[in-house]
């Protein structure tokens, strides 16, 4: 799938009530050329009453005019780093409901209505949330992403003694997330994981893998292996094993 910053006629996000019922959170690094297809997908959401919070963790192109030409509010994390521009949106966040998501990922127009469904059915619920597919990068990484992942997200469960969840497609209760305190800032991988981890011990948290967004697969430009073998695989045994987060150094593009 082609990525463009170039659009004529934006279609625009909702106003949303006085307060809103859900935020949504992007964190967001020089993202042009992906961030329009990703709050294009967010416009077009069957559920109505949701604010879009781009957090601008220090870009140097045109990442936050361009979300504000699509109705969004922009805020700056000057710390960089995805767990700093992480908890400053969902601290600022008016929602009951905090949905995430990533910059380079489009999800599907009944998403927040899913994730409305799931936390107004369930007042013990605290975190709600899927996989991804990828729309790009190497066969191998698409292939194993959408029917090998999976697997290994419930072997994760197994050693992690709960349910993890990606930073592209969940969501919380803000009233467990303060309870908590929020991410751990600090990790530069493995927050989303460790934030739903920690949440599940002060309420239920809900997986279902069949609930997916689509993300860009630059995350597996050097292939699959090389990203699971290098990176994402050393911090899960860390944590499933020894209960510590091996510090892996991202790209501030995430």
């Amino acid at each position: 799938m082609g990525h463009t910053n170039k659009k004529e006629n934006p279609v625009l996000l909702p106003h949303p009530e006085a307060e809103p019922a859900v935020s949504v959170v992007i964190p967001a690094f020089n993202e042009e050329r992906y961030i329009r297809t990703a709050l294009e997908s967010l416009a077009r959401q069957t559920y109505r009453n949701f604010e879009v919070l781009i957090v601008d963790n220090n870009s140097t192109d045109n990442t936050a005019k361009i979300a504000l030409e699509y109705g969004a509010t922009v805020l700056f994390e000057e710390r960089v780093g995805v767990g700093f521009a992480r908890q400053r949106g969902f601290l600022e966040a008016r929602g009951a409901i905090i949905a995430s998501t990533d910059a380079d990922t489009t999800v599907p127009p009944q998403w927040l209505e899913r994730i409305m469904e799931e936390f107004n059915h369930d007042s013990h619920l605290v975190g709600f949330g899927g996989l991804y597919d990828l729309d790009s990068g190497p066969w191998t990484a698409r292939f194993s992403i959408t029917y090998i992942m999976p697997y290994l997200w419930h072997l994760a469960k197994f050693f992690d003694h709960g349910w993890s969840l990606p930073g592209s497609n969940f969501a919380v209760r803000k009233t467990a997330f303060l309870r908590i305190g929020g991410f751990n800032e600090y990790l530069r991988l493995g927050e989303d994981a460790d934030l739903t981890l920690r949440l599940g011990r002060v309420g239920t948290i809900k997986f279902d893998r069949a609930f997916r967004v689509c993300t860009s697969g630059r995350r597996y430009h050097y292939g699959v292996l090389y990203a699971f073998l290098f990176t994402y695989l050393p911090n899960a045994i860390a944590r499933a094993i020894f209960k510590k987060h091996k510090f892996n150094k991202l790209p501030p593009i995430r």
